[in-house]
C-alpha cells in the first residue's frame, strides 16, 4: 500500500514514499502471512477474505461474537 504525501520532493529525498513493511521485505527480511484473523465478526470477514485472504481462518474468538442491534453490516459513505 503507497502512503499519499503531501509534498512529493521531500518525501523522495527522505525515502518516505516506501513503507517500512516494504522496506523489510524488499531487504529480504524474513515474514510471514496471518494464519488467522482475531478482529471482524464472521459475517464481514466471510464477504472479504475470500477476495483478499483466501487462506485465512477466523480465529474461534470470533465465532461467538453477539449480534449488533440493527445490523452486523453496513456499508457507510464518508461525503
Amino acid at each position: 500500500m503507497r502512503l499519499f504525501l503531501a509534498v512529493f520532493a521531500l518525501a523522495r529525498e527522505y525515502k518516505l514514499e516506501i513503507s517500512l513493511f516494504e522496506r523489510l521485505i524488499k531487504n529480504h527480511f524474513p515474514y510471514t502471512a496471518l494464519e488467522s484473523q482475531h478482529r471482524m465478526a464472521t459475517l464481514i470477514s466471510g464477504t472479504l477474505m475470500p477476495i483478499f485472504y483466501p487462506q485465512m481462518l477466523d480465529a474461534s474468538n470470533v465465532l461467538g461474537y453477539p449480534n449488533i442491534k440493527g445490523k452486523n453490516f453496513v456499508f457507510m459513505e464518508q461525503l
